[in-house]
């Protein structure tokens, strides 16, 4: 086996479905599972998703214990030489999973790697990214990167999502990487976050271990952003998971900073709102 492709299902049947169908038409010429986890979805009886895919594996999560362990739960069964850990918001318009496959084969180094998220309009999405930057954000507050130019640009350049490249970072709606990186990793994908941020985490830890992140631009997928997560509380769970991914790996007087900067930044957003009205 090749790819384990593992999809999480959580009251998404009509886009995990759509999902799914699309992975099947356009996936060939390489050898691939699919995994669906379903975290105790209320929408319906996940049993549905075998009688209309007979295909998959599908594991019944008795609870919705997020991202990272739904996923992991998935990997668990995984027999593939590479795991796609997938968004169920996603449609497939071209064999993506070959191009990945074909593109990572052969990297020694490899830690994870994404490919062309895109809207369905075709706009590109950042699904690559730098980490996070206390110095950055700082200069961009105070409005110092105006002086100090090269640092901030040297923290905060943006990439290039038309070529490919090395990054910091990709998303883990479309994250692709080797079954072997696990053991790095105490066999299991860092559980720390609920859901957000995980996919910045794990990247940090594959990086510590000397592995590289990649870019490639040559082929797309369709991402339905949002369609896959609650929204309504998206914002403040980001905030939280973002200040606790810089006091774990930054240390706590950079956690202070940028807690800080934080609630300047909202602050200063809130002004702006009144004002504009």
């Amino acid at each position: 086996m090749q790819v384990s492709v593992i999809i999480i299902n959580y009251n998404t049947f009509g886009y995990t479905c759509n999902c799914i169908q699309s992975l099947i038409d356009k996936t060939e010429s390489v050898d691939y599972e699919i995994i669906l986890v379903d975290n105790a979805s209320s929408e319906c009886d996940p049993d549905l998703f075998r009688e209309k895919f007979p295909q998959i594996i599908l594991i019944k999560n008795p609870q919705n214990s997020g991202f990272a362990a739904g996923n992991n739960l998935g990997i668990k069964s995984a027999k593939g030489e590479f795991i796609l850990l997938l968004n169920s918001d996603m449609i497939f318009i071209e064999n993506s999973i070959l191009f990945i496959y074909e593109k990572c084969k052969n990297i020694d180094n490899l830690g994870a790697a994404t490919i062309q998220l895109i809207f369905p309009d075709g706009a590109v999405q950042s699904s690559a990214k730098r980490f996070p930057s206390v110095m950055a954000h700082f200069l961009e507050m105070t409005r110092l990167y105006k002086i100090f130019k090269n640092q901030y640009k040297k923290r905060n350049e943006k990439y290039n999502y038309q070529k490919n490249f090395i990054c910091d970072w990709v998303w883990g709606t479309f994250f692709f990487f080797p079954k072997k990186n696990l053991e790095l990793m105490n066999g299991h994908l860092s559980e720390t976050y609920f859901m957000y941020s995980e996919d910045v985490e794990w990247c940090y830890q594959f990086k510590k271990a000397g592995l590289n992140n990649y870019y490639f631009a040559g082929s797309k997928i369709i991402h339905l952003i949002g369609k896959s997560s609650f929204t309504s509380f998206k914002n403040k769970l980001i905030e939280k998971n973002h200040l606790h991914f810089i006091k774990s790996n930054y240390g706590f007087f950079p956690f202070l900073i940028e807690g800080i900067l934080m609630k300047l930044s909202n602050i200063v957003g809130v002004i702006r709102k009144k004002n504009s009205n």
